[in-house]
């Protein structure tokens, strides 16, 4: 099936702008919310091409028929990724660092993962699960309920730790709306998904990605490393669950919010 684009460089244009707005005052909530903690974050953002942006839609056309909204069905264009990460955690960002590359701390540790073997995947995992700070999940919890309160333009929370996908993985997916001026001076409100994942999920969600892409050239090598993962990742989401509904009534009504959406 064949579509046109609904979209032009222009409007790429404006979900830039609204990347850029997002980042900083995500960094200025991250600031105020990880001080005189005991963990960190990295930030990275993307913007879908219209070659990606068709695919999608020719894709949600297929799914969904005359149902398909590009209003709703296309939230994603503008992506942002905030990792949390233990501070005592030595990042692997292995022999990527090119100076003359343009990359940001996320994007060098994702190249790295992309190059690892299934010992190494295994290795690195493990490591990460030496810091709690790698793989709390309530900390996400209680910083995207903190995120809700102050900014009024949040629309949908998609929690995907509680309801992790078949393949493993686990993120939560927050879509804000960001007022921007378009090139042709017409005020616009742009949705930017935020993606939020501790460390431990991220270096599965990658290697799972990379994977998924065909990437590795034996995917078959890693079913053992990623099924035992998975597992982990899984069962500190039920910790987390079972914790929540063993505390205060108020911690419950904060987390079945972001659950209801």
């Amino acid at each position: 099936m064949k579509s046109k684009y609904l979209f032009t460089n222009y409007d790429l244009l404006d979900f830039e702008k609204a990347s850029k707005k997002a980042i900083i005052y995500l960094n200025n909530m991250l600031n105020i919310y990880c001080k005189d903690k005991d963990f960190g974050w990295m930030i990275a953002d993307r913007i879908k091409s219209l070659d990606s942006i068709n695919d999608k839609i020719v894709k949600k056309i297929e799914e969904k028929g005359k149902d398909f909204n590009h209003r709703v069905d296309l939230l994603d264009i503008a992506g942002l990724r905030v990792i949390f990460y233990d501070r005592n955690t030595v990042i692997p960002y292995g022999d990527c660092l090119d100076p003359f590359e343009n990359l940001n701390p996320v994007d060098i540790l994702d190249k790295n993962i992309h190059s690892w073997s299934p010992e190494q995947f295994k290795i690195e995992f493990e490591k990460s699960k030496n810091n709690p700070g790698n793989y709390n999940v309530s900390k996400l919890y209680d910083f995207v309920e903190f995120l809700m309160r102050e900014c009024k333009s949040t629309v949908i929370v998609k929690d995907y730790i509680m309801y992790q996908k078949e393949s493993g993985y686990q993120s939560i997916h927050v879509i804000i709306m960001v007022r921007v001026v378009s090139f042709t001076g017409e005020i616009r409100n742009v949705p930017v998904e935020i993606q939020f994942r501790n460390y431990t999920q991220h270096l599965y969600n990658e290697c799972e990605h990379a994977r998924y892409k065909n990437i590795y050239k034996d995917m078959s090598a890693y079913n053992d490393v990623f099924n035992e993962a998975k597992r982990y990742l899984l069962t500190v989401a039920n910790d987390a669950y079972t914790d929540i509904l063993s505390d205060n009534d108020e911690k419950q009504k904060s987390y079945f919010l972001i659950r209801k959406y």
